[in-house]
């Protein structure tokens, strides 16, 4: 599937992954007083991170920062894909104050609550039903950026070792990717009239995608590109499953938990040895072992998982 595709909204993700689900209209007093509503009474700058349900894969990882300047940057990743995509624009509160519209192709609608915000479908309803919480979105920090690790992909080169960082982003109606690494530092525009995968090209540059893998030509010379972050596993514990997302950029080391009822944890690096590593918060410890084994404590409880 072509990731032009894959992205076209919060709204949309909504309709096409709850089909089964009943809404209930947003409520919303006629008379709500516009002088303390969630546009002016809530600290809701910042970034927001969730789990959406997906017919086709376990879950969708859905983050998304909002400004004050009235932009948003929003992350989707497809379970089980390597690849996700950053959509930019603006975005505009209702008359009341109560939900934003973003400026996408699908106009996606998020009611901004207390340390969440909770995606609408096209008619502003809220889903119900057991899987109506995954739809909203917890506060993961007040950053309006999304951080470089979120944003940029880090592979090397299968020929010349080199390490390049890819961001895939669309504004307005077209979609770029730009590459950093080596000599090479270009912004690519999708090519549309390519349907069968995604390539993006700009002069002797071309960026290819097929089936999740990244192959590049530059100035004549074509090479793979292995992925090195972020890095996406599933580990289990009897019935328990964690999506587990290792970060690797820079000096930025972190991995993000997310578990199948949509709730997530990030956990910084605290120590590292060989391919065994420690990632906590102060609260919640997750331990990778050189096998497949890593183990979470919470609330003084270990939990060994296997990855599969």
């Amino acid at each position: 599937m072509k990731k032009t595709l894959l992205f076209l909204g919060l709204s949309a993700t909504v309709a096409l992954s709850s089909c089964n689900n009943s809404t209930t209209t947003n409520n919303q007093s006629a008379t709500a007083d516009t002088a303390h509503n969630s546009k002016n009474a809530l600290d809701w700058e910042g970034t927001y991170q969730g789990l959406i349900p997906c017919a086709s894969c376990p879950g969708i990882s859905s983050i998304i920062a909002l400004d004050d300047d009235g932009s948003y940057e929003l992350l989707n990743t497809y379970l089980e894909e390597e690849s996700s995509f950053v959509e930019k624009g603006k975005f505009n509160w209702d008359a009341k104050g109560s939900f934003i519209t973003l400026d996408n192709e699908a106009k996606s609608k998020l009611k901004v609550a207390e340390n969440s915000v909770i995606m609408l479908d096209a008619d502003g309803k809220e889903p119900e039903g057991a899987m109506a919480d995954r739809y909203h979105l917890k506060k993961l920090s007040g950053e309006s950026d999304l951080d470089d690790a979120f944003i940029k992909q880090v592979y090397k080169g299968n020929d010349d070792g080199v390490n390049y960082s890819v961001s895939r982003y669309t504004q307005g109606n077209k979609n770029f990717a730009k590459i950093e690494g080596g000599k090479v530092d270009e912004t690519l525009t999708q090519d549309p009239s390519v349907s069968e995968y995604t390539v993006y090209k700009k002069g002797n540059y071309v960026l290819d995608e097929q089936k999740g893998r990244l192959t590049l030509t530059s100035k004549g010379k074509k090479q793979k590109l292995t992925m090195l972050s972020p890095i996406h596993s599933v580990y289990k514990s009897g019935d328990k499953v964690l999506y587990v997302s290792n970060y690797n950029y820079d000096d930025d080391h972190f991995v993000v938990l997310l578990k199948e009822d949509g709730s997530f944890l990030k956990l910084d690096q605290k120590a590292a040895a060989s391919k065994a590593a420690d990632y906590s918060d102060g609260k919640v410890q997750w331990s990778v072992r050189a096998s497949d084994k890593a183990s979470l404590t919470e609330n003084g409880q270990e939990t060994t998982y296997t990855e599969q």
